[in-house]
């Protein structure tokens, strides 16, 4: 099964107020409101100078970029990226958002969700849970950043091309 975007959260890192949206769970297959649903994420990329996330140019871009595909929207073109991640070869360092954030003694905790929890989510009227999930790693990813900036860890933004 390919993957689908069901849901997004973006923060400008100035701000940190977490915009977030989960995709209905009956509307998984519509189209239409896949569509609605995304073009408030497309708006926030397109407004944004530099996009930052942790694996954002593996994962998250590549995924909204066939959703764009998919679904007739309007393609992704070439984004300036700082992708959390890139912190250069390393042997026994595990680079998950979780773990480097505990390396660099960030205080904002990932909300922790085991499989049953998800289902569980994704079962509630509003999907309440699964954006405050969402919402939680943007925070934590915006915090990591800030300490990476401080102890010299990250490096530039770089060009994304599709």
């Amino acid at each position: 099964m390919p993957n689908r975007t069901v849901c997004w959260a973006f923060a400008w890192a100035d701000e940190r107020i977490v915009t977030v949206d989960a995709l209905p769970v009956d509307s998984f297959y519509d189209k239409e409101a896949r569509r609605r649903f995304l073009l408030p994420l497309l708006a926030a990329i397109e407004a944004a100078g530099i996009q930052t996330g942790h694996n954002l140019a593996r994962f998250d871009v590549v995924v909204i970029q066939a959703e764009c595909m998919l679904l007739g929207l309007p393609r992704l073109g070439p984004l300036m990226l700082q992708d959390t991640i890139r912190v250069g070869k390393t042997k026994g360092f595990r680079k998950g958002l979780d773990n480097m954030s505990h390396a660099l003694g960030v205080k904002q905790e990932k909300m922790p969700l085991n499989w049953a929890q998800w289902e569980q989510a994704y079962g509630e009227d509003g999907l309440e849970t699964v954006k405050e999930r969402c919402a939680s790693d943007v925070l934590m990813q915006l915090e990591m950043r800030d300490r990476m900036l401080e102890e010299g860890w990250l490096k530039a933004p770089r060009i994304w091309s599709p």
